[in-house]
């Protein structure tokens, strides 16, 4: 792999989020590149030769550093990050280089036989805080293995946003909602910052207990998409790793800035109030939508992502198989407010067989028929926290059959 030089964790991700947000949806999309990142991390140990330079180069970082990467990331949980990672195997599957890769996998990974896709729902919505109701990838019958990772965030700013018109904001967007966030006088930080591309309005605003920072960034309206997000990204890992004191320590002096218009903001000045007892003071503010978005996105659809590659290697750690193929996909909510934000992502790569591998043995045939007239009794079964509940073994329906109906099939019936 060659770098420009040794690349640490949150560069790493921030340059592999420049490739997840180039194949994100055009419009409006939410997405969680560390979900992504994190699933190739547990895969690049056992990568070898061409396939191991290729996810190397995708995650920023040699497969040694990456594998120590998440074991730090797991072992030490963040306050404002709830995070799970997970590998499901398909019962009776025997791939000793399959087992020996899972075996070296973190301990913090839960694993165990593949749910059912109604159980898979339940671990996406647990571990997002409820934000995430189903599991990207959709069960087959012939899934073998199934690797995922969650992560999800729920906090409140130190200082929520003022709530005020919409013609405050001005342009297409003051007619589109009735009303917008406006920073208050403390608690929040506002800027215009100089980058390259040219100078770029900023907020940040920081979660109550201070865990988690949330930058925004609106440059002229002819930087690309692409070249925004990496500004945000740079500046928000700066804003947050910033030892002490200001969050955006490459803001323009307001002093420094002409006065008029500029591509977002407006500089005036007048006489006012200067508390402190100086001759002149500046107070910069911002105004800014709420916002939602929820984004689903496939990951084989864009060779950028390292999908593809990493699917490959664990179809190779599953041979022999008759019809390999794989599915991997993301989906990713979040909610920005006045009060707060939250968000959460699901990433999984699921893997198929395409038929498993007959097994020789002993094979004995029954055949039970229905040729006159049977009882059907349906029974609850009912566990609350493994301790058997008021319907656990109460029969519920029961029937006795004697006329037997036609029978359809499956697209033909009517239900509902």
């Amino acid at each position: 792999m060659t770098t420009d030089g040794p690349r640490t964790v949150r560069e790493a991700v921030a340059r592999y989020a420049a490739r997840f947000h180039a194949a994100a949806p055009a419009g409006q999309h939410v997405v969680s590149p560390l979900g992504a990142w994190v699933l190739l991390a547990l895969l690049a140990p056992a990568a070898e030769g061409v396939a191991r330079e290729r996810l190397e180069d995708v995650l920023g970082l040699d497969a040694g550093a990456v594998a120590d990467a998440v074991d730090a990331l797991l072992d030490r949980p963040h306050p404002a990050v709830a995070s799970a990672l997970a590998l499901w195997t398909a019962a009776g599957l025997e791939r000793p280089r399959y087992e020996e890769w899972a075996a070296g996998l973190p301990a913090a990974l839960t694993r165990g036989p593949i749910p059912e896709q109604a159980g898979l729902d339940d671990w996406a919505r647990e571990h997002t805080l409820g934000l995430i109701e189903r599991f990207p990838v959709r069960l087959e019958p012939d899934t073998v293995s199934v690797l995922a990772s969650a992560l999800a965030t729920r906090v409140q700013w130190s200082t929520p946003f003022d709530v005020v018109p919409s013609d405050r904001l001005g342009g297409p967007w003051a007619g589109a909602v009735e009303r917008v966030l406006q920073t208050p006088e403390h608690g929040h930080r506002v800027a215009v910052v100089d980058d390259v591309s040219g100078p770029v309005g900023v907020h940040v605003a920081v979660s109550e207990d201070g865990s988690l920072v949330v930058l925004s960034a609106v440059a002229d309206d002819g930087v690309p998409r692409d070249t925004v997000l990496r500004v945000a990204h740079t500046l928000a890992v700066r804003a947050a790793t910033a030892d002490a004191g200001d969050l955006l320590l490459d803001a323009v002096d307001p002093f420094d800035l002409p006065l008029g218009a500029g591509h977002a903001w407006t500089v005036t000045e007048g006489l006012g109030f200067v508390p402190g007892g100086g001759d002149r003071a500046a107070r910069t503010t911002g105004l800014l939508p709420a916002w939602e978005a929820s984004t689903e996105l496939d990951l084989m659809a864009d060779e950028r992502l390292g999908a593809r590659s990493a699917a490959d290697i664990v179809l190779d750690l599953l041979r022999p198989l008759p019809a390999p193929r794989a599915d991997a996909r993301q989906v990713a909510v979040a909610r920005y407010t006045s009060a707060g934000f939250e968000a959460a992502a699901v990433t999984a790569m699921a893997f198929m067989a395409g038929a498993m591998m007959p097994r020789e043995g002993l094979l004995r045939r029954v055949e039970v028929r229905f040729a006159r007239p049977y009882a059907v009794v349906a029974v609850a079964k009912d566990f609350d926290a493994d301790v058997p509940g008021a319907w656990h073994g109460v029969p519920v329906f029961s029937a006795w059959v004697e006329e037997p109906a036609e029978a359809f099939a499956p697209e033909h019936e009517a239900w509902g």
